[in-house]
């Protein structure tokens, strides 16, 4: 019983998924509630996640990857990026504390293994 994309989902979690869908806190017709990209108000802002990994791989790298807890990394972050609160334009005092490449994607990648 159920419906064909029921069916195929089961098929796919049974044999690649390690929760079995009797057991998935989600229920049976998991497909049809998982609304995540078709939402209108939420989809533009998937992409949100992105560009926030991306600049914080990039203030990771420039700053912190050697000694996480170097005292005067944090008070350059600290200055540069929290002090002014929800003040100023967050593009702007990105660009002061990494320069006009905050959007670079290297660090990022290079990360991911690419």
């Amino acid at each position: 019983g159920g419906s064909k994309s029921t069916e195929v989902l089961r098929r796919v979690f049974d044999k690649h998924f390690p929760v079995k869908m009797e057991n998935n806190p989600i229920g049976g017709s998991w497909e049809t509630k998982w609304t995540h990209l078709i939402d209108t108000t939420y989809a533009g802002s998937y992409y949100t996640y992105i560009l926030a990994e991306i600049v914080t791989a990039n203030i990771w790298n420039r700053f912190f990857a050697e000694d996480p807890l170097n005292a005067e990394s944090g008070r350059k972050y600290r200055e540069a990026i929290l002090a002014s609160g929800s003040r100023d334009d967050p593009r702007q005092l990105l660009k002061g504390l990494l320069g006009d490449d905050f959007l670079s994607p290297d660090s990022w990648l290079e990360g991911l293994g690419c």
